[in-house]
């Protein structure tokens, strides 16, 4: 179903002694991963939070192109 959805899990899934489980994916819009955790049945067992990053290059060439505030 990942695949499909052009998901690829880089790390995980794990699950912490909290009861809460953890994944690094890897997607051209995070909306594929949406659909991955709606599709697959995920949101109606557990609590989703879907956090979009970007690797550190990627930051660090947006910043370089921001006006300075000062």
């Amino acid at each position: 179903m990942a695949r499909k959805l052009g998901v690829k899990f880089l790390a995980g899934p794990t699950v912490s002694n909290e009861h809460r489980g953890f994944a690094f994916v890897e997607a051209e819009k995070v909306e594929a991963v949406n659909d991955l955790m709606t599709q697959s049945g995920l949101i109606q067992w557990q609590s989703i939070e879907i956090v979009p990053t970007l690797s550190l290059e990627e930051g660090m060439r947006q910043i370089e192109t921001l006006k300075p505030i000062y």
